[in-house]
């Protein structure tokens, strides 16, 4: 049959769970996630942080992790230098 070998592969990528594994928010994800909410909530806001959260776009490869895990420590540093006189303390470091 032509299509064995294609149903093997695809019934051992099935097996073994999909493609790309799912990655667990980074520490700095999860601090920026944290001080943007509070700082959000003090101000009326509503930033958009939905890629940083578990199961976000930013997890689901070690690719996107680091580079996501990037964004939120220059993120952070952003914010703690812009707005370093009125961000709240889940802000600080």
């Amino acid at each position: 049959m032509a299509y064995d070998g294609r149903m093997r592969c695809f019934f051992l990528i099935a097996m073994l769970g999909g493609c790309a594994p799912e990655v667990e928010p980074s520490a700095a994800c999860e601090a920026y996630v944290t001080c943007l909410g509070a700082r959000d909530l003090a101000r009326d806001r509503n930033t958009d942080v939905e890629r940083f959260v578990a199961g976000g776009a930013c997890w689901g490869s070690h690719e996107a992790a680091e580079f996501c895990t990037g964004a939120c420590e220059r993120g952070l540093d952003w914010l703690r230098e812009a707005e370093a006189d009125t961000l709240p303390t889940e802000c600080s470091p």
